[in-house]
């Protein structure tokens, strides 16, 4: 159960689709990433490339579920414009993510350069949510106190494509 002020702006993803081989792969990369984290440490936010958000949401369920957490998407459009109300939900998402195991799924793949102020917003966030952190969006965040772990993520080959598709779809 997630605390009520903060379901105005995000929303569970249950996007429990299969991963092709190259998409596991990426998985494995962010665990290896996350693991390394010393303890009482932030993780990295993680920033997937690509043009399918679906694949990238996908890959996020798929982290929260190797670690026993739940995904939460918070589009770039619900996120706190005001200063005060910004600081108010990275308190909140912080205290939720670490008392409940949560990841958080920012999708930003449709922000701009000459967004100053969402870019700002996004930044500010990245900088101060605690816990795991997932970014979707090209946008290349500099002059941050954190690294970015980045990660492109191709879309499926065919091959993968066709496998996902007869394991989905079965013998139809």
């Amino acid at each position: 159960v997630i605390d009520a002020r903060l379901s105005g702006y995000v929303s569970t993803i249950s996007n429990k689709m299969n991963l092709v081989a190259s998409h596991r792969k990426l998985v494995d990369r962010i665990e290896a990433c996350l693991s390394k984290v010393a303890p009482n440490s932030q993780p990295p936010p993680i920033q997937l490339l690509g043009k399918s958000v679906e694949d990238q949401k996908n890959i996020a369920d798929h982290i929260a579920s190797r670690y026993a957490m739940r995904a939460f998407l918070l589009p770039i459009d619900f996120l706190p414009q005001a200063f005060q109300e910004l600081n108010d939900f990275i308190r909140l998402w912080s205290r939720e993510a670490l008392l409940h195991q949560h990841i958080l799924f920012i999708e930003a793949s449709a922000l701009e350069e000459y967004e100053k102020s969402k870019i700002a917003l996004i930044q500010r966030s990245l900088e101060h949510i605690q816990g795991v952190v997932i970014i979707s969006t090209f946008y290349q965040f500099t002059h941050m106190d954190r690294t970015i772990e980045m990660i492109s993520v191709e879309r499926p080959t065919r091959e993968e494509q066709e496998d996902l598709w007869k394991t989905e779809l079965g013998d139809v």
